[in-house]
């Protein structure tokens, strides 16, 4: 039996919502999440430039032969129904988890008044992309469409945790913006999206899937 089962590129909104579901989980014994919030901020960078950043590698594994556990932040699901283990790229897939999903110590967002005047980010000291630490204030602001129209500002949540997506925060945070100011905004954000910004929903990595594993053959990738 050929061990691949498929080489191909997978969108990151199918396989966060794999995450997010339990479909694709961790081997117990992977390393916890180290990242810091300037990696992932950089990391979040690259994917709106839709640079590379490398490829993962998954494997099937249906008989059960090793103990398995969430990503972190991911809901509690039933460890028995997943379909994958991630072998490699785990640091990066948990970072834009955390970031496009709004879990984890950090929330991330886009200053979309620099965003416009400086266009898409670009090295690791662009500030258009920033991050604070999560606590009531910074929720809040996550959450709430009228402070961030007052702000200019786009929770990065909103791509894949936020019902309706981003054309969705579109139509609620316009609602809050004077009449003279809407249709401005509305084609603001129609040019971001179209230039960078809907690289959050549209990036893809390169996936290697296995068709089986083995305890041996994973500590082989770790």
């Amino acid at each position: 039996m050929d061990i691949y089962e498929a080489i191909n590129t997978i969108g990151i909104k199918q396989l966060l919502a794999e995450i997010h579901s339990g479909e694709m989980v961790l081997p117990d014994f992977q390393r916890e999440f180290v990242w810091d919030p300037a990696a992932t901020q950089s990391l979040l960078v690259s994917i709106s430039e839709m640079f590379p950043a490398g490829s993962l590698l998954r494997a099937r594994d249906r008989d059960r032969v090793l103990a398995v556990r969430m990503f972190p932040g991911a809901p509690v699901a039933n460890e028995k129904g997943y379909s994958y283990l991630l072998l490699d790229g785990q640091q990066r897939l948990t970072s834009l988890y955390h970031a496009l999903y709004g879990e984890g110590l950090y929330r991330f967002f886009v200053d979309l008044k620099r965003a416009l005047v400086e266009g898409s980010p670009e090295g690791d000291d662009n500030d258009t992309i920033f991050y604070r630490r999560s606590n009531a204030k910074v929720r809040s602001l996550e959450e709430d469409a009228a402070q961030q129209a007052r702000e200019l500002v786009l929770p990065l949540s909103v791509f894949h945790k936020r019902p309706g997506g981003f054309w969705k925060w579109v139509t609620d945070v316009r609602n809050h913006l004077p009449d003279e100011d809407k249709h401005k905004f509305e084609a603001d954000l129609q040019e971001l999206h179209s230039s960078w910004l809907g690289n959050f929903d549209n990036y893809t990595f390169p996936t290697v899937s296995q068709s089986r594993c083995s305890a041996r053959g994973v500590v082989h990738h770790l």
